[in-house]
């Protein structure tokens, strides 16, 4: 399993602005993204909160 620490992680807002998301980044250059995220704020605390225990 990777490294939590290894992993970037991004609050980005959709480009229609429905909602937010969180881009999470591995040092290979794959790409994820967490969605459900309503606001910029949601979406930073989840990566504060939250990232290391996905």
């Amino acid at each position: 399993m990777s490294d939590a620490k290894s992993i970037t992680f991004e609050a980005v807002q959709l480009s229609d602005r429905s909602e937010y998301v969180v881009r999470a980044t591995w040092p290979d250059g794959y790409e994820r993204q967490i969605t459900g995220f309503t606001d910029d704020a949601e979406a930073r605390a989840w990566i504060t909160n939250d990232a290391e225990a996905g």
